[in-house]
Order: C-alpha cells, then structure tokens, then sequence
C-alpha cells in the first residue's frame, strides 16, 4: 500500500488578517517612521559583531529594515522571521532586487512559535511585532535572548504608543502621493481590557 502523501493545509485568508490588510501599501504609508527609526536603529546596533551570528529579525515584514541593518553591520547574515505570506511577498520581491541583501537574508516563513532561528546571534530586533506574539512566544523569545544572544549585544524591541490601551478615534496618519492618486492611512484604537486593544 503506497505511503500517504502529507500536503500543507492553503492558509484560510482570514489566518492573516494584518498581513492581508497592510502589506499592499506598508512601505508606502510607512516611509515617514523608517526615515525616523532607521537612523535610531543603527545607532542602536553600532559595535555588534557580526561574527557572533545572523541577527535575528522578528516580524520582518516587507524587510524595510535590511537597509539600516545592513549600513550599521556589514557582513551581516540575518534571519528574517516572516509568517506573513502578503508581507513575504514584497520582502522577497526586495531581496529579489536587491543582491547584497538576496546573499545574506534567509527568510523563515514560520510564526516565531515554530521557527528555527540560529544557535546564536548578534542582535534580536522585533519591529513592532511584539503585540502579534502570545504569551508563551514571548516566554520563549526571552528564553532565546537570554540563552542564545552574544553576551552585551542588543535585543531591540520597538514598541508603538499608545503604552497603556485606550481608546483612540479615527484619525488619518499619513498620506502619499504616487502618480495621479494620494494615497492615505487611517487607524483607529479600542480597548478591550486594562492590557489588550483592537487596532483598525
């Protein structure tokens, strides 16, 4: 009797809610925040030691941080953990164009909970990707820090306002403008609890 062939379930679109909703405009609405971390990010990252290992890039998104990594470790490898097929589509698409990062960029497709990061590393950033972990992945993730990142080297975790959960109206955030249309980001806040809120 012939072996039974295992195949990966396609993901429901509703398994990736963020991604699916953001990623075909991320890096147009959010120039405006890299051009303000992305220095941040490199002075945050001056001194670390590539030969230490890959940073390890938690919720890598469209990889809008590869370039401030790259320019404040060169010779870096980094491990860019992305679950989320929409955001892997414009990362890979930027690795694809971009050879000196398609040579030191390994993409994990997996949630944080079920990748394979490396033995060791130089750095951890987790980019406004903390709030997409549950309570035992970030159990996890500072075990990982704690047992697996170089002594002294920096873990990065960026953290956007507001810090307590609130309730936040219907604002416009950025606007852009690309050929004839102007492109715009709206979002809005709810709180669910003293520790939990639902962004839109």
């Amino acid at each position: 009797m012939p072996a039974e062939r295992r195949h990966a379930a396609t993901p429901s679109p509703d398994a990736d809610p963020y991604g699916l909703a953001t990623a075909e405009f991320y890096d147009l609405l959010a120039t405006g925040h890299w051009e303000t971390f992305g220095p941040t990010l490199g002075r945050l990252l001056a001194g670390v030691d590539p030969a230490d290992g890959p940073l390890v890039d938690i919720g890598a998104g469209t990889g809008v941080a590869l370039g401030s990594i790259q320019d404040a470790i060169p010779g870096v490898a980094i491990h860019a953990i992305e679950p989320s097929r929409a955001m892997r589509t414009a990362l890979h698409t930027r690795l694809a164009v971009d050879p000196g990062l398609r040579d030191c960029v390994t993409v994990d497709p997996r949630p944080w909970g079920a990748a394979r990061p490396p033995e060791r590393a130089c750095a951890v950033l987790v980019s406004a990707a903390l709030g997409h972990l549950d309570a035992d992945e970030r159990d996890s993730l500072w075990r990982y820090v704690a047992d697996r990142v170089a002594p002294g080297a920096p873990t990065i975790v960026e953290v956007l306002p507001p810090e307590r959960p609130l309730d936040v109206l219907r604002q416009r955030y950025c606007e852009r403008r690309i050929g004839a249309f102007t492109y715009e980001g709206w979002q809005q806040g709810r709180a669910i609890d003293d520790r939990r809120m639902v962004w839109t």
